[in-house]
C-alpha cells in the first residue's frame, strides 16, 4: 500500500482555511467560502492590491516574498466581512509595516484570471523617514520606476506574479499620470 503525505506549514493551511465573502461581478455580498475553495472551484472574492510610491514616484516591489516572483508592496484577501478600504492598510501594515493613507484607484475583475479574484486596487506613498524591515511575509523589496517594471514584465512574465501584472495592466489603463501608451503590459 502505497501512501501520498502532503505536508503544508500551519500557517499557511491557515491562510487556505480563512473564511472570505463571496461576491456577485456587482461586488456585492452573495455567500461565504474559505480562500482554498474559492480557488479550487473559481468562486468569486475580493482582494486588495497596493502600490506604493517614493517621494521621487517611484514603486516599492517586494522581490523576497512567498511566492518567489516580484510582486505589489502589498495584498491579500479582504476577509468576511472586511470593507476593501481596511484590508487595504492591513495588508500595508501586515507585509511591510508601513502606516500611510491610501487612495482607492480601481477596482476591476481581469479578463485572464487564475483565482477568481475581484481586485480593489490602492496606492499610497511611503513615509518620507521609512526605513524597510523584514516582516513574517515579506523579507526584501526593491524600488523601480513604472517603466522598468513594464519592461520587465514584457521581458520576463514568468518572473512576476500574474496579479501584479494584472493590477499593472488595469492600473496603467486607469491612471492618466503616466504614459500608457509607451508601456504595455
Amino acid at each position: 500500500m502505497s501512501c501520498v503525505c502532503l505536508y503544508i506549514s500551519a500557517s499557511r493551511m491557515n491562510k487556505q482555511m480563512e473564511i472570505i465573502d463571496v461576491v456577485g461581478t456587482d461586488n456585492a455580498v452573495i455567500g461565504q467560502t474559505d480562500v482554498y475553495t474559492a480557488h479550487i472551484e473559481s468562486i468569486l472574492h475580493r482582494v486588495v492590491g497596493v502600490l506604493l510610491f517614493t517621494k521621487d514616484s517611484r514603486m516599492v516591489v517586494q522581490t523576497g516574498n512567498k511566492f518567489g516572483k516580484y510582486d505589489m508592496a502589498a495584498g491579500g484577501h479582504v476577509g468576511i466581512g472586511e470593507d476593501p478600504h481596511d484590508a487595504a492598510p492591513r495588508e500595508l501594515k501586515e507585509e511591510l509595516g508601513v502606516v500611510t493613507k491610501l487612495k482607492k484607484v480601481v477596482a476591476f475583475i481581469p479578463k485572464e484570471t487564475r483565482h477568481s479574484h475581484f481586485w480593489h486596487v490602492f496606492e499610497g506613498t511611503a513615509p518620507k523617514n521609512w526605513i524597510f524591515k523584514r516582516t513574517k511575509e515579506v523579507w526584501a523589496i526593491t524600488i523601480m520606476t513604472i517603466e522598468e517594471i513594464a519592461e520587465g514584465m514584457n521581458k520576463n512574465p514568468e518572473a512576476w506574479t500574474f496579479g501584479f501584472q494584472n493590477v499593472m495592466r488595469e492600473y496603467l489603463k486607469t491612471n492618466f499620470n503616466y504614459p500608457t501608451q509607451r508601456i504595455v503590459i
